[in-house]
């Protein structure tokens, strides 16, 4: 009976100590935990993480400001002392200035170069490309080509021109000199581009601007769908010519070509007694050119 009893205490401090064990156990990996994570979950701490990645870069990228607006932007080393403007026909010195905002005195960083260009050719349509470049330490270039209109739209009174990209655009001066464009059927506005006859058209005018042909063209209907009707002017008479040539709405230099060598033979009949007798001619198809009387 005794040793029974005593196995049974003995049985019961075996398992009051291996409690304790477990439990101890389990106090150390709780320790640990808390250790490495300081008791955050996982998503926390890279929540953390990254919060303190943004700001790291917002500081760096706020020092650099701060340290570019020192040496650069607010530096008076740095103030234009010579602004140079180049290529301007129409558009004058002070018009270009007042476009940009860009003064002498004022610091070449303080403003985007980009920026200026991409408002300038948006609030200037006759503007083909513009350029701004820095000479450090003082010296803003800014360089201009305009666009050079060959024909006007719509109307020999109207001030909508395009150049031979097919832009359209406002001409302040009055040119008389300019052929027009008739019969397109779309409405034409500055600052849109043509397309179809109206690009061949185009074509048409730029080769009949060859001192070679003495042509000159007075207006180009483009209402047809596959040719142009053309009014020339040639030794002091008018002649309408109906053309048209392989390949003339892709615009291409092999088409380029063509069309100048079928006018070079317009403007060689037309110089004849037999093409001086007729008020038409038709160079519409790829052999002759014929002469219309109607």
């Amino acid at each position: 009976m005794f040793w029974s009893g005593r196995r049974k205490t003995i049985g019961r401090e075996i398992f009051i100590e291996n409690r304790v064990d477990l439990s101890r156990a389990a106090v150390r990996r709780r320790a640990r935990a808390n250790s490495r994570g300081g008791g955050l979950s996982p998503a926390a701490v890279g929540l953390i993480a990254a919060v303190s990645v943004v700001a790291g870069v917002a500081l760096i990228w706020l020092v650099l400001v701060e340290t570019g607006r020192v040496l650069y932007s607010e530096n008076p080393r740095f103030n234009i002392a010579t602004l140079e403007i180049r290529g301007g026909r129409i558009l004058t010195r002070e018009m270009v200035k007042e476009f940009t905002g860009i003064r002498e005195g004022m610091n070449m960083f303080a403003f985007s170069l980009r920026k200026v260009r991409r408002d300038f050719l948006n609030k200037v349509p006759f503007a083909r490309r513009m350029s701004i470049s820095r000479t450090l330490p003082d010296t803003l270039v800014i360089d201009i080509e305009e666009r050079e209109a060959i024909a006007k739209i719509g109307s020999k009174d109207g001030a909508l021109v395009a150049d031979r990209d097919g832009s359209l655009f406002l001409l302040r001066s009055r040119r008389e000199d300019l052929p027009v464009i008739t019969g397109y059927a779309d409405e034409p506005k500055a600052g849109s581009v043509l397309n179809g006859m109206a690009l061949a058209a185009l074509d048409a005018i730029e080769a009949c601007g060859d001192p070679r042909l003495l042509l000159r063209v007075e207006a180009v209907d483009v209402s047809a769908p596959d040719h142009l009707k053309l009014t020339v002017a040639c030794d002091g008479s008018r002649k309408e010519v109906l053309l048209a040539w392989k390949g003339m709405e892709s615009r291409s230099e092999e088409a380029r070509q063509t069309v100048f060598r079928k006018l070079c033979r317009v403007a060689e009949i037309l110089q004849t007694p037999e093409g001086k007798k007729y008020p038409k001619l038709n160079a519409m198809f790829d052999g002759d050119v014929r002469g219309l009387n109607g």
